[in-house]
């Protein structure tokens, strides 16, 4: 005689195992995010012990490793790990797990970036660069191109609040960065998940050549040049 399961608990143990994947892969997540964090708090340590002390200027210290590279260069990408979100907890659980903002360099100084926190305009556009004036946290990065970026194609794009669908009419700050190298054949998801802050750091096309952070309220700023 075939016994049949009753279909309410069937359907009740097919979802504690839904459950349970889903555990399993945001234990596995969470595991993966804090080993990044550990390793970019490394290397920021490290650069900052390299620093020598220049001169403080409007209560902003500033620190230099002597180096070739100039700041700001066309095709730099900016990060901050720092969440604007105005609610404490959402602020720090979005910091964590995919970091706060992120852009790329223009010419004249300009940066292209997307916001998704504006009361309106969360779209591709032209800003200027006043990343070292208004962000807490700013990590400069350096990439080897020497190729024209295509980040025209991508202005006016709306923001991509489903990041899980690559949706090829709209962008979240980190996406535009790399689907901006993508299109010339430099790519920064070294994970190929969800593309974070932790992702385009920690990748091997990158080079850290900038770090300000605001450390009980005193400034620091440490660069190349």
């Amino acid at each position: 005689m075939i016994k049949l399961e009753p279909k309410g608990l069937f359907c009740l143990g097919e979802i504690m195992k839904l459950i349970k994947v889903l555990l399993i892969l945001l234990c596995v997540y969470i595991l993966h995010t804090m080993v990044e964090t550990f390793l970019i708090n490394k290397e920021l340590l490290e650069f900052k012990e390299k620093a020598v002390y220049q001169e403080t200027i409007d209560d902003v210290n500033y620190y230099k490793i002597e180096s070739n590279i100039t700041l700001n260069n066309y095709g730099d990408v900016l990060l901050s790990r720092k969440s604007g979100n105005p609610n404490l907890f959402l602020r720090d659980m979005i910091s964590f797990f995919v970091g706060g903002h992120a852009a790329v360099i223009l010419e004249d100084n300009k940066t292209v970036e997307i916001f998704g926190n504006l009361d309106n305009d969360n779209i591709v556009k032209i800003y200027d660069n006043d990343w070292l004036e208004n962000e807490i946290e700013v990590i400069g990065l350096r990439i080897d191109n020497e190729a024209k970026l295509n980040y025209e194609k991508y202005i006016d794009q709306t923001y991509n609040w489903f990041p899980f669908y690559d949706n090829p009419n709209k962008r979240y700050c980190t996406d535009l960065i790399t689907k901006i190298y993508k299109g010339v054949n430099i790519d920064l998801n070294y994970d190929y998940g969800i593309v974070t802050v932790n992702d385009i750091i920690i990748s091997n096309k990158t080079e850290l050549y900038l770090y300000k952070e605001v450390n009980n309220n005193e400034v620091n700023i440490y660069y190349k040049g």
